[in-house]
Formats: C-alpha cells, sequence, structure tokens
C-alpha cells in the first residue's frame, strides 16, 4: 500500500492531531549532548535507512488480509463512536476523547480487512439493537 512520512517543523514538530492520526511514530536516536536534528538531516537518516532496509515486503494474499486504509479506519472509527453514543458509553468521556483513544487502539492493533468487517459487523448489529 501507499504511506506517508511527515516531518514535522524544526521549531514546532508535527501538531498534536496529525500525531493522534499518525499509525507509526518515528524517533531518531540521539546523542544527549545533541539531542536535536534538523530537518533535512532528519530526511536524510530516514533515507539512508529505507535505502539499506534489507527484504522485499510481505506479499498480501488478498483486500481481507491487507491493512486497512486512512479512509476505511477513519469509517470504522466513526461507526464505533455511534455505537458508543447509542449505548450511552459517551456521557462521561469527551467524543474527542474516545475518538482520540480509538485512533491510537486501531493504530496499535495490525487492524486488517477481515478484522474491520468483523468489528463493523458487530457494531452494526450493537446499533440495531440500541434503535429499536
Amino acid at each position: 500500500g501507499r504511506i506517508a512520512i511527515l516531518f514535522g517543523s524544526e521549531k514546532t514538530g508535527l501538531p498534536q492531531e496529525i500525531l493522534d492520526k499518525s499509525s507509526h511514530l518515528l524517533v531518531i536516536p540521539t546523542h544527549p549532548a545533541c539531542p536535536t536534528m534538523n530537518l533535512a538531516a532528519s530526511v536524510a537518516v530516514c533515507c539512508y535507512e529505507f535505502s539499506k532496509a534489507q527484504g522485499s515486503p510481505r506479499k498480501v494474499r488478498g483486500l481481507r488480509d491487507a491493512p486497512i486504509g486512512f479512509k476505511q479506519k477513519e469509517n470504522l472509527i466513526g461507526q464505533t463512536l455511534e455505537m458508543f453514543k447509542h449505548v450511552g458509553y459517551l456521557a462521561h468521556l469527551p467524543q474527542a476523547e474516545v475518538c482520540k483513544r480509538l485512533w491510537n487502539l486501531f493504530n496499535q492493533w495490525d487492524v486488517r480487512g477481515r478484522h474491520a468487517a468483523l468489528i463493523a459487523g458487530l457494531v452494526r448489529k450493537i446499533n440495531r439493537g440500541a434503535s429499536q
């Protein structure tokens, strides 16, 4: 699949809203005496490491085995938030905080198409039952 590697500005880094929706965070270890690295050096280190990485990407057998993309993850989180509303779970937590936690959860899991289908089916079933 396609990936994007984002670099923040040297002064401020990436905004928290971008970090919250990122599936992986990369930290380049530096010496304690010089704990920061400028943007050009960071990009160069990443490009070097990617170019020397050995092995070929793992073959994916089909869409159900492929990791879900950003849009599919966004839809799944939206459906899960709706389920939380239906069952009254959002009563004690702000919706933005629940959304952030769901992003973190789905980013930590290796959610594949078959997993997303399972979760979406469960969420639909709960939403139908809660609305009756």
